[in-house]
């Protein structure tokens, strides 16, 4: 009886610390719903998922599995103080195809204007590239300048760090960076002769995007109008197995090949040197 009286007596506390529990909740949940409306809660999530490193790297790493670029020249282009031509023939002529670095086939030179996406860098360029190739022989040579284009092809910026990290995994037998999205002046050496040269594209050894894109296949071709228009047009397209694999790791949080740009908080792994190499600190919080 005693026993009965005491388990009645701890299921009514039981109740009332419920109830009590259910009101508090129910009370919160209507202060929630009157200071933070439906629209905040969206910007709220949405303010979480862009500031996310998992999916910032996600997203690199599906950028990172293919290039494709339209662009051309026109006849005159209007500078601030002078115009510029191109004259009979533009400077925008061949086609070229790459199976891998060491399958090369064609010949292209070209000045265009393109709307880009090379892996993850992507924007509006100004391109300067010759390409001469014959099996695994070849000569490659590119300057970008960009117009309008994220932090991964910009000369300095942001990403310049992480370039500099990726320059720094350079493969031991060939000594090639990882992965090179930057193209601008800089001394080079061509890849069949040992004596360095400054030129005024970049020219590369081998493997003129990086030793991660050695698998690239992309097919380019340029031609130009010196009947009608006096113009220029371009095309690229290509994808990269290897990118696809490391795109595959990645989805399940490992970095495979090192690239990744972002902590799991979405804050960059890398600053430039002359910054330290201190990873940026996160953006303050406001209310």
């Amino acid at each position: 009886m005693q026993h009965h009286s005491r388990l009645k007596l701890f299921s009514n506390c039981l109740l009332c610390l419920s109830m009590a529990i259910l009101a508090n909740g129910c009370s919160s949940l209507k202060a929630v719903r009157g200071k933070v409306p439906g629209r905040a809660c969206l910007a709220s999530m949405r303010d979480g998922v862009a500031n996310s490193g998992y999916l910032k790297n996600v997203r690199d790493d599906l950028m990172d599995c293919g290039t494709l670029a339209l662009g051309g020249v026109p006849p005159v282009t209007r500078l601030k103080d002078r115009a510029a031509t191109t004259g009979l023939l533009p400077p925008c002529a061949g086609a070229y195809l790459q199976l891998t670095d060491i399958g090369h086939l064609g010949a292209l030179r070209k000045k265009t204007l393109d709307a880009e996406w090379d892996r993850r860098g992507a924007g509006i360029m100004l391109d300067h590239r010759t390409k001469l190739g014959l099996g695994p022989f070849h000569h490659v040579a590119i300057r970008q300048i960009p117009v309008k284009a994220n932090e991964y092809k910009q000369p300095s910026g942001l990403m310049e760090g992480w370039q500099e990290h990726m320059d720094s995994l350079v493969d031991p037998r060939i000594g090639v960076g990882a992965k090179t999205l930057v193209y601008e002046p800089r001394k080079a050496r061509f890849w069949l002769w040992k004596r360095k040269l400054s030129v005024a594209c970049e020219t590369l050894p081998f493997m003129p995007n990086g030793w991660q894109n050695w698998s690239q296949a992309s097919l380019e071709v340029g031609a130009a109008d010196p009947l009608f228009t006096h113009a220029g047009v371009y095309a690229r397209v290509g994808f990269d197995l290897a990118e696809i694999a490391d795109l595959a790791f990645s989805i399940l949080g490992m970095d495979l090949f090192g690239d990744a740009a972002y902590t799991t908080s979405g804050v960059l792994r890398y600053l430039p040197e002359d910054t330290g190499g201190a990873p940026t600190p996160p953006a303050p919080k406001t209310e």
